[in-house]
């Protein structure tokens, strides 16, 4: 079987590094794109105004559980 896996190094490290990495560019990206994104922003803008909407949405629905 060719391919990458947890196996093909055989350092026990390997897997660690592999979700700490994975795990970095999943948050990470969000956070950079934030930041790119946020001088472009006006609170009366129509994003912003779905952006709070969702949160609120999310928000209720976690206090209604």
């Amino acid at each position: 079987m060719s391919g990458l896996s947890f196996d093909a190094i055989g350092t026990w490290w390997w897997p660690w590094v592999f979700i700490l990495t994975a795990g970095w560019l999943a948050n990470d990206m969000w956070r950079f794109l934030g930041v790119a994104f946020s001088g472009r922003l006006t609170e009366t803008s129509p994003v912003f105004a779905w952006v709070k909407a969702v949160a609120t949405s999310l928000v209720a629905g976690v206090i209604a559980q």
